[in-house]
């Protein structure tokens, strides 16, 4: 139902529209369902949904393997299984079943990754694929529509790497200094992944109400437009500007840059990887009225600033789907196929020595920047009296040892390095998702203490390996010899992520951070003591 300003239900006007779009879905009367579509309404109700959605984004003309013939041997069976038991948290017991809603989210994802075996699962897809299991009540056409959804709006994040979406995410600063350069120059120092958990689960991240997504949804759907969803996050950014300064503002005395135009990149992070979720807390006239002005912000930017006419945009793949609306399996290969021997190419996958820092704290409404940092160095590797930075030069000789580090600070009683036990295999990996593991235990300890049980806190850890990342977060499954190692990390990882904003952020190596640098030096130091 429609609510007014002043929180009346106009019943009269929302039957006007319900019995407006049912007439025209009766008709098939497409082109006349998109001029009566309202951004403020959306479609009212999922039954409508159920019928509309296939149309806009057309799963319902797509030829699709048949589901009653797939199996559920999938690759990513467990971390779906994992994922599938967090989810629905947030959905009312009283009106749905929950155990039920989350064999049927197990089903689907795992009959979409099956027929589409050149597709990753990565941690967020489930999030998109729940809301497919709420609006959706019949299986065979959340099937299909979710398989349509994942090749049409997904696939870029689903290649066996990042690099298609950080290409995506590249575009957005410079989109942002066409559109608002005084806010673009504020949050210049900042990497945009601060926008990767929105862009890749279509914002089901940021929203705890389903109502926010479906909306959200039914706009994107209209347009059956992919770039829609990067217009969206930057009309987010502008809409929300005078919030997001004022909240940098605070901790300005010491967080400015030294130019004073710009804030440091662990501000920027910290606030914008929060901002929305922070202003969409609940469903109301205020919250809705906001997202439906958002919507009609990013409209007006599509239609004014074209994608393609980006400097940034010729990083895009020919195969994204930001370059295609149309789509096959063929063009699906190809992008698969591309994005591999990139990867060959540029050697992004290589497992070079990781760093990470812990860089902020929110002390109640304000937040302030500590010095205190967690650096993780890695990896001191002891080969015939060699020693190696981050490398795995004769790693597997039964002389090798490998070490990580956890910094603090100069002379702080809480650093730690060690050396991996002589019991593990030394393996610069099993290395660094120790020093993962051991990061976050430390950040749990803080959360812990008796002085931080009143303090909003946030952390930001800084990674120079791809790989780490993607494994820890779940965006990719690890190696079979990892998997017990990456299980202990992701328990940590999701103990901190449920009490606490918690981001992994990538870094390029050897970047001067006093932290980092320690950390990496206790890290050599703990391993020499081998010699």
């Amino acid at each position: 139902m429609t609510i007014t300003d002043d929180g009346v239900i106009n019943q009269r006007e929302h039957h006007v529209y319900l019995k407006e779009i049912n007439n025209i879905l009766e008709a098939n009367d497409i082109a006349r369902l998109r001029e009566v579509f309202s951004i403020e309404n959306g479609l009212i109700n999922n039954e409508i949904r159920e019928q509309t959605w296939p149309i806009m984004i057309k799963s319902n003309t797509v030829d699709v393997p048949n589901c009653d013939e797939l199996g559920n041997d999938c690759r990513d069976s467990e971390q779906v299984k994992k994922d599938v038991d967090r989810s629905f948290l947030h959905v009312d017991d009283s009106l749905h079943d929950v155990v039920s809603l989350r064999k049927r989210l197990y089903n689907l994802i795992l009959k979409v990754l099956v027929a589409l075996p050149e597709l990753n699962y990565y941690q967020g897809y489930h999030d998109i694929a729940s809301i497919v299991v709420l609006v959706f009540k019949d299986d065979i056409l959340a099937y299909r529509f979710l398989y349509c959804l994942s090749v049409k709006y997904l696939r870029d994040h689903m290649m066996c790497n990042l690099s298609p979406t950080m290409s995506q995410l590249d575009l957005i600063p410079e989109l942002m200094e066409k559109i608002d350069p005084e806010l673009h120059k504020v949050i210049s120092n900042a990497h945009p992944i601060y926008a990767l958990s929105s862009i890749i689960s279509l914002f089901t991240h940021n929203f705890s109400n389903v109502n926010h997504a479906v909306m959200l949804w039914d706009f994107i759907f209209f347009k059956d437009s992919p770039q829609m969803i990067l217009y969206i996050y930057v009309a987010m950014l502008k809409y929300f500007k005078d919030e997001i300064v004022l909240e940098l503002g605070e901790m300005s005395s010491f967080s400015l840059s030294k130019d004073s135009k710009s804030f440091d990149m662990d501000s920027v992070h910290a606030v914008l990887n929060n901002f929305i979720s922070k202003h969409f807390k609940e469903f109301s006239t205020h919250s809705k009225n906001d997202l439906a002005n958002v919507l009609a912000l990013a409209d007006h930017l599509s239609k004014k600033h074209s994608l393609t006419k980006l400097k940034t945009f010729h990083s895009i793949s020919k195969y994204s789907f930001l370059n295609r609306k149309t789509y096959s399996l063929v063009i699906l290969r190809l992008q698969s196929k591309e994005t591999l021997l990139h990867q060959r190419k540029t050697g992004k996958n290589k497992n070079t020595h990781k760093k990470f820092r812990l860089v902020y704290f929110l002390l109640g409404s304000k937040l302030y920047m500590f010095k205190l940092s967690i650096g993780v160095g890695i990896i001191g590797i002891v080969i015939n009296g060699l020693l190696r930075d981050g490398s795995c030069i004769n790693q597997g000789y039964t002389n090798a040892q490998a070490a990580f580090a956890v910094f603090f600070g100069d002379n702080d009683p809480r650093n730690i390095s060690q050396k991996l036990s002589s019991k593990r295999e030394q393996d610069v990996l099993v290395a660094e998702l120790e020093a993962i593991r051991h990061a976050l235990i430390s950040i749990l300890k803080e959360l812990n203490h008796p002085k931080n049980q009143d303090r909003k806190m946030a952390f930001t850890i800084y990674s120079d390996s791809t790989s780490a990342i993607e494994w820890v977060t779940g965006f990719h499954s690890p190696r079979r010899n990892m998997a017990s190692t990456v299980d202990s990390c992701r328990y940590y990882y999701s103990q901190v992520k449920a009490r606490t904003s918690l981001s992994i952020l990538h870094v390029d190596a050897h970047t001067n951070v006093h932290g980092n640098e320690r950390a990496d030096n206790m890290a050599y130091l703990e391993a020499c003591t081998y010699i």
